[in-house]
């Protein structure tokens, strides 16, 4: 049972609100998701999500040109920040507790009323912003972006959330105001709070700074994401990039999961990558010293997973990771899981799901999730109900599937193509 109450209400115009009342607390936190980003965009306009959200940071009609938005925000003893994901943006806000009132104006104001100025200089940072991921042949050198690219060549999932350099230039003042108009809409936003404010305060100082309308709901926006589907043409890539290590990112897609499933990749994930002393932790870094961090993780769009395992591995240790990682993944093909370490890691995220109680930031982000399409947000019971067989079926799944991707990034790496293939043959079509 939490320490923390979670409250919900309803803004006048269909908005929700959760909020948690953590009394004593200096810290105030307020922030706001959006059902919007690169899944909601087209081919023309991908990239509009992403740049309305550096939009909003410069200058308000209420609040003040860019600089003083951002003076009067250090003037709370805040922080604020924003980011866009595939299916949604998220804005948020932190501030002394004193000066709640003032925050919560301030956040209202700055959702509703940017001036969309300095359009020029926006667009460049964007652009510098873009370069991150490229090399200076202007590659796509993001394993991540290759990756979806990969398992959706011809659909707005395989873009990237960022858009393209074209595209940015394209895009005018007008076509960033019809879509914040479209988008940003108080029917579309969900809020979160914590702080030392009670639900009737919290809910009083939005409806002063919040405009009113009487538009009806609007109907919640959908998306559709085919299947990932990679062709045996993609599914090795390679992008050289002047680096002492080659960056390294294996994805592996289940599409068109159940809930089970979900969970069980949830259980599987932390059976190989929770701990030193996890499967791939343990093997690939405790004890052969191959890599310094590697991770893995799973990444859920609509109704599909992708398992990601990246790291980095320098060019002399590259030899050795492609063989013990697939000795590995095939142990894993054949179920190969000790029944001991199921037991212990199952308690373990058993155990940590229920500390998040503890955790009034987690428990928002967990609420706000659910309010997604296609989101499913998996209970601790569901967690307990995996028994072994299940896990291990999963594993089999998803370690034998053809539908996967290799990204290889760094130094000469075109030309360890073919040394990737000897090793990972058997997982290619």
């Amino acid at each position: 049972m939490s320490q923390y109450q979670l409250n919900s209400f309803t803004l006048p115009n269909a908005g929700k609100m959760f909020h948690i009342y953590t009394p004593q607390a200096k810290q105030f936190m307020i922030q706001a998701w959006i059902p919007v980003g690169l899944l909601y965009e087209n081919k023309e306009n991908n990239g509009i999500s992403h740049f309305l959200e550096h939009m909003l940071f410069r200058g308000n009609a209420k609040i003040g040109k860019n600089k003083q938005l951002h003076n009067y925000i250090e003037a709370l003893g805040g922080e604020m920040n924003a980011a866009t994901s595939a299916d949604y943006t998220e804005y948020w806000l932190s501030a002394h507790v004193k000066y709640k009132e003032k925050a919560i104006a301030l956040f209202c104001n700055f959702l509703q009323y940017p001036l969309f100025e300095n359009l020029e200089i926006e667009k460049k940072i964007i652009k510098e912003e873009i370069l991150e991921e490229l090399n200076i042949n202007e590659e796509m050198i993001d394993c991540y972006q290759l990756t979806m690219q990969a398992f959706w060549e011809n659909e707005i999932a395989g873009r990237p959330i960022i858009g393209t350099k074209k595209n940015i230039d394209l895009m005018e003042k007008a076509d960033l105001q019809n879509w914040f108009e479209d988008q940003y809409k108080v029917s579309n936003i969900n809020f979160a709070c914590y702080g030392d404010i009670t639900a009737q305060e919290l809910e009083k100082y939005i409806m002063q700074t919040w405009q009113i309308t009487t538009d009806n709901k609007q109907e919640k926006k959908q998306y559709t994401v085919g299947n990932p589907q990679v062709n045996k043409e993609n599914q090795i890539i390679t992008c050289d990039e002047q680096e002492n290590q080659f960056n390294i990112q294996w994805t592996f897609a289940l599409p068109d999961i159940t809930r089970e499933t979900r969970a069980g990749l949830l259980l599987l994930t932390s059976i190989l990558d929770d701990g030193f002393a996890s499967i791939l932790q343990y093997e690939m870094r405790e004890k052969h010293g191959i890599v310094y961090s590697i991770s893995a993780q799973p990444n859920f769009i609509e109704k599909h997973a992708l398992w990601e395992l990246a790291t980095n591995v320098s060019t002399g240790n590259l030899t050795l990771f492609l063989e013990k990682i697939t000795n590995i993944f095939t142990k894993l093909q054949e179920g190969e899981i000790p029944e001991s370490r199921f037991q212990r890691v199952k308690e373990q995220l058993l155990l940590h799901m229920d500390y998040i109680q503890d955790h009034p930031e987690e428990m928002l982000a967990k609420e706000l999730y659910r309010q997604l399409p296609y989101v499913e947000v998996i209970k601790q019971q569901e967690i307990q109900n995996l028994e072994y067989s299940f896990i291990t079926n999963v594993a089999k799944e998803l370690f034998s599937t053809k539908n996967n991707v290799f990204v290889l990034v760094g130094s000469k790496a075109s030309e360890k193509k073919e040394l990737v293939r000897s090793y990972i043959h058997k997982w290619l079509y």
